[in-house]
């Protein structure tokens, strides 16, 4: 079968099939045509090592990429790109946009650096205006594509990244928007989300060319379409966190002839099981190097679940803010690692939702040392229990759940020094954006 990837820039779950007044009204149609996972988690919410972890399978700390690709950061061995192991067994492999994975190490510039990447053709270029070209390059190459090999096309849209279009679509006027609940109930912040509303209108447009073209071509029930995102959404308290608001993302999945199709999963997955779930669905071994889990008993209708928990981590944006996570269908524990213990701004993309609480004294929010959430009775995520003695014996086990983790995948965090790698920049932790108080390593 033919596989296309889509992936959007920070649009967490906040599309129509989950439920949100937002103009998805073509992806939500896919969706009723696919199985959509509604707990679906990214492995590292930041940018670069969430599709990192996706394409190779792998967490970030295990397949080197743990931090910004444009600020120098890099996989270990790109050959464990999904891509390239497609094309190791016969697919011709095509790339339009955004892939974020490697890059010349250009700080202000988000070029990819095509030369370690697996792919045959390069469709478009990964810049922030030119989402609706690089569909329509998409949708010509399917169109016109003669080759025997099947393809496998990887489609990343800048949208929703900010800044957000200055236009608002029509309809989704700041005074009628709820905005997301982690956010306060503001008309900055609902003008905010409104920009965003045209942002992921763009998205929605983009994705009904390129499936219009698989349609077209008739090939739709000969390809595996892949819908997802890399993240939370752009404000404080969604990405570059580990709440389910950064780590919680969208994924709607079609494979032809699943029973499943137009079905809701609501167990969980982490994106490193789509690596391994795709060479299930087509016969192909799953490569050793592979620490996700196959999800094809789900997709297939033979299991409701294949997962208990799901770990997640954070290591630089554009500074350094080591945590893990371990969540569980009941509770979520966060261990963070670092000692300091106030907002890292410089993490937190400039926006509305951002300025307001700095302007609400946001320099005094304290970090914890740890989080246990129960997320049957607070699936916000507000109330700390480290330190209720009720929850002392799930404390003790959450904590060995992330020590075997750590363990067990060889974790960096273990040790006393973290070498940082040559050639990356990051920030300063006391930073208020990522132009301020640069480190050059």
């Amino acid at each position: 079968m033919n596989i296309i990837y889509f992936n959007t820039h920070d649009s967490g779950r906040y599309i129509s099939p989950y439920g949100y007044k937002v103009p998805t009204e073509n992806i939500e149609k896919f969706a009723r045509e696919s199985i959509l996972f509604r707990q679906a988690y990214s492995a590292s919410p930041t940018c670069s090592p969430s599709r990192g972890a996706l394409l190779s399978g792998m967490y970030a700390h295990n397949n080197g990429l743990i931090g910004l690709s444009h600020r120098g950061f890099k996989m270990n061995d790109y050959t464990k790109h999904l891509g390239s192991y497609l094309k190791e067994n016969g697919y011709r492999t095509a790339i339009a946009g955004t892939e974020h994975i490697a890059n010349h190490g250009l700080l202000e510039q988000h070029n990819m650096n095509y030369d370690v990447l697996p792919y045959d053709d390069i469709l478009g270029p990964a810049s922030d205006d030119n989402d609706m070209e690089n569909a329509k390059a998409v949708a010509d190459y399917i169109l016109n594509y003669t080759e025997d090999s099947n393809f496998f096309i990887s489609f990343g849209l800048w949208n929703t990244h900010r800044k957000y279009p200055e236009d608002i679509t029509e309809g989704y006027e700041p005074d009628y928007i709820k905005v997301p609940s982690k956010l306060k109930d503001t008309n900055m912040n609902r003008e905010d989300f409104a920009h965003y509303c045209t942002s992921v209108k763009i998205a929605d447009d983009c994705f009904k060319m390129v499936l219009d073209a698989v349609k077209e071509k008739g090939i739709y029930e000969d390809t595996i379409i892949i819908f997802t995102t890399d993240h939370g959404l752009p404000s404080p308290f969604m990405k570059c966190t580990l709440f389910d608001s950064g780590m919680g993302v969208s994924l709607a999945l079609r494979v032809p002839d699943s029973p499943m199709n137009g079905r809701v999963v609501d167990s969980m997955l982490s994106q490193i099981d789509l690596f391994p779930t795709i060479c299930e669905l087509l016969n192909l071994e799953i490569p050793e190097y592979i620490q996700g889990i196959s999800q094809k008993s789900v997709v297939m209708n033979e299991k409701d679940k294949v997962r208990e928990e799901v770990y997640a981590e954070i290591n630089y944006h554009a500074s350094y803010q080591p945590m893990r996570c371990v969540r569980t269908e009941e509770y979520k524990y966060i261990r963070v690692f670092n000692n300091y213990k106030k907002p890292m701004l410089a993490n937190i993309d400039n926006s509305n939702p951002k300025q307001l609480l700095i302007d609400n004294d946001f320099d005094n929010y304290e970090i914890k040392d740890e989080y246990l959430f129960n997320i049957v009775f607070d699936p916000q995520e507000k109330e700390n229990l480290v330190g209720n003695k009720k929850y002392d014996k799930v404390l003790t086990e959450m904590r060995k759940k992330l020590d075997d983790f750590m363990e067990e995948t060889n974790d960096f965090l273990l040790k006393d020094e973290i070498e940082v790698p040559k050639g990356v920049v990051v920030n300063d932790p006391s930073a208020d954006t990522p132009k301020d108080k640069r480190i050059f390593y």
